[in-house]
């Protein structure tokens, strides 16, 4: 079997935290959307209807990038497809803050997405290519969620006390310029190798993974969007959701290293019942809230979130040992996440919070039986290699 592409870098481990760090900048949105939501609402009383199409716009926007990266541009020098998303992710965060009214906005939102999908896809797609490429993307997930506790613990909401949402997507804008080292230690014409690796790819398995993760997150993209205006709504204190917020977070980093022994015993198995505690949080949230089961449901929901963000993905990896359909995860999730805000946002306006809450729920009981359909169908195909995969614990190896 030939060499990874990534040990054939000068530095490899060097390499894995870059592609790690441009994931997490290209995400900056999405891991703090309650707050930039409410940092929105607060400052150019934007409704909720106007946050979806803004929020939609960005996730579109995503989707496409990532799918221009697995489609479109592979071609180009990676110094070129990097240096575009890092532009589009300043132009279109500048554009929103500039605060130009709601159709401005979205159009930001949407350049932004683009950017954000670029990198993400350029970004996930090297880190598939190591030997492990299961451990790269745990450790990928591990900094997404240090790095989300730090954005609403911290930033957003020093940032967001002093200068409101300008000063926020302002923030974004600047630490795009982390992707310049990541560009640098690309050639001048080196482009995206195809795949190192070498395995059957079992296509029933993934598809039906990838929709699995789709409708997962449309549910997702209702209660991350709309979270703070759920809990301010039932007239929870900012304080205690940003409180909450922040420990939800911590809590996503421990779980993590929960994969591993998941993976060994029962990868399916895991992913089933996590998925339905997921579900169970979103009903919960849905029920009338007090600041207890606010708490309770909030601290549960980002943990379960979580895994099932490891733990789908893992299936897909384990049904395409070549990674050939890798780049297409932050695509399919963006586009999940997308038709989410928009779905979340007007049947909030049109009903109330708490029911665009239920539909969530409601979807996300269809991504379960999608998961089960896997089982059926794709499983027999895959030959349990997903039960089979192992998920060492995070370390940077390469």
């Amino acid at each position: 079997m030939p060499p990874s592409f990534i040990s054939t870098r000068r530095h490899p481990a060097l390499f894995i935290a870059a592609m790690v760090v441009l994931v997490c900048v290209s995400f900056t949105f999405f891991l703090g959307a309650p707050q930039f939501v409410a940092l929105m609402t607060h400052q150019w009383h934007f409704t909720q209807s106007q946050i979806g199409f803004i929020v939609t716009a960005d996730t579109i926007g995503n989707a496409l990038g990532a799918l221009a990266v697995a489609l479109g541009i592979r071609g180009w020098a990676v110094r070129n497809i990097i240096g575009a998303g890092m532009l589009a992710i300043m132009g279109g965060n500048a554009l929103i803050a500039a605060g130009l009214g709601v159709q401005l906005a979205i159009g930001g939102g949407f350049l932004a997405g683009v950017g954000n999908g670029i990198v993400s896809g350029t970004a996930v797609g090297f880190l598939t290519y190591g030997a492990m490429p299961q451990r790269n993307i745990a450790i990928m997930v591990v900094a997404e969620n240090i790095y989300a506790m730090l954005l609403n613990v911290a930033v957003l909401p020093g940032v967001g006390g002093h200068w409101e949402a300008t000063g926020v997507f302002l923030f974004i804008s600047a630490v795009a310029v982390v992707c310049v080292p990541a560009m640098l230690m690309f050639g001048r014409k080196e482009t995206i190798p195809a795949a190192f690796r070498e395995g059957k790819v079992r296509q029933a398995g993934v598809y039906l993974t990838l929709l699995s993760l789709y409708v997962f997150y449309v549910s997702v993209g209702v209660v991350w969007t709309f979270l703070s205006t759920r809990a301010e709504g039932a007239g929870i204190d900012r304080e205690v959701i940003n409180h909450m917020l922040g420990i939800s977070n911590i809590l996503s980093l421990v779980v993590c290293f929960l994969v591993p022994a998941m993976a060994r015993h029962s990868l399916y198995g895991w992913t089933l019942l996590v998925l339905c505690l997921c579900m169970a949080t979103e009903v919960l949230l849905a029920c009338p809230l007090t600041v207890t089961t606010f708490a309770v449901a909030t601290l549960a929901f980002v943990p379960m979130w979580t895994l099932t963000g490891i733990l789908l993905p893992t299936h897909v990896q384990a049904f395409d040992p070549v990674g050939r359909h890798a780049a297409l995860i932050p695509a399919v999730l963006g586009l999940g996440y997308s038709t989410g805000s928009f779905v979340g946002g007007v049947v909030g306006e049109t009903v109330s919070t708490p029911r665009a809450f239920q539909v969530a729920a409601a979807v996300a009981c269809v991504s379960v039986v999608v998961l089960l359909a896997q089982r059926l169908l794709g499983g027999k195909m895959a030959a349990g290699v997903a039960d089979e995969a192992q998920i060492p614990t995070p370390t940077l190896v390469v």
